[in-house]
């Protein structure tokens, strides 16, 4: 006896219930993304975009997030990160934090 094909419905179902690491949860809701809109992100060291802040733009349900990166091939540019990605998240309020010298 050989091993049994699953069908590619059930595969692609499986698949769009899937967070942003590839995981599907059943019965436990992963917690929302503690971040609001206008905070700033800092990547962990594990993350390619570690070094940089960047500012959350938007977050989907999966929990991907948009993010305003300033000083990435010399202008401002919108990428597309996981949640994972993320080590520390400084509230809009705390933002101007940053930029003073």
């Amino acid at each position: 006896m050989g091993a049994l094909e699953i069908p590619d419905s059930i595969i692609a179902e499986l698949k769009s219930r899937a967070d942003d690491t590839g995981e599907v949860h059943f019965g436990v809701k992963k917690p929302p993304f503690p971040g609001k809109i206008g905070d700033k992100c800092k990547f962990k060291e594990t993350s390619p975009l570690f070094g940089f802040i960047a500012e959350l733009s938007s977050v989907d349900i999966g929990g991907k997030l948009m993010v305003k990166l300033d000083k990435m091939l010399g202008s401002q540019r919108e990428v597309l990160v996981s949640r994972a990605d993320v080590g520390e998240i400084i509230p809009y309020e705390r933002g101007d934090l940053l930029t003073a010298t």
